[in-house]
This record gives C-alpha cells, structure tokens and sequence, in this order.
C-alpha cells in the first residue's frame, strides 16, 4: 500500500522534524557542540522507533534491546578508558580494545564475520 507507506513517512519526517528543532532549540544554547549530537541522536532514535512501530525489523522483533547494545557498549568503553588513562592515544587505544572484547565476548560479531565486514566496503 504506498499511499499508506507515503503517509508513514510524512509523518515521521513531520514528527522528527519537531523533534529535532525542539532538542536544538533547548540543547544547543545549554550544551553547544554536544547539545547538537545529543539533539541529532534523540531525532534518529525517534526515528528508529515510529519506523519499527509500523514496519518490524524482523530480526529484530523480539529483540529490539540489541539496537541500544553497540551504542552503550561503545560509550562505556569511552568512559572506561577516559577515567583510567590521562594520553589521547592511550585513551583512543584502551576504548577500542575494550569495546572489541565487548563486542567478541557478547558473541554477536565472530572473527569469522570478517569477510562479511570486508565485502561491505567493496
């Protein structure tokens, strides 16, 4: 039905588009630069969830928690390696080391994904 996929999308796009000049408007003044990331994330988010509301991802059905999993792993990892490491290159290095064994441990992504990785950039 594209008449109602159409609708969908307007009104997604209206609605993000509310969101997004709301979180400016407040963070931006408060926050700057990082108020403008955080306003950004909040309208994908916002996004994200009215799209799935209508069409289901379905891998993702039942398991909408793993869509946050990526973003809080790599913010711990940042947080982690920010509070136990004073140099820029040790503090990029420490939270890429632990988000890899976050992300190997969990399971989720194999060194046997690699290839697959690979041919997404080909």
């Amino acid at each position: 039905d594209l008449k109602g996929n159409l609708k969908h999308i307007f009104f997604v796009m209206a609605f993000s588009f509310t969101i997004n000049i709301t979180a400016c408007s407040i963070l931006i003044p408060i926050m700057k630069n990082e108020g403008a990331a955080i306003a950004y994330f909040i309208t994908a988010l916002t996004q994200l969830i009215l799209y799935i509301q209508k069409n289901p991802l379905s891998p993702l059905k039942n398991r909408w928690y793993y869509l946050l999993l990526w973003p809080f792993a790599a913010i711990f990892s940042g947080l982690i390696a920010f509070k136990y490491s004073v140099q820029p290159l040790s503090r990029i290095s420490l939270a890429i080391s632990i988000f890899l064994v976050f992300v190997f441990g969990s399971k989720q992504v194999r060194p046997s994904n690699w290839k697959t990785l690979q041919s997404l950039y080909q």
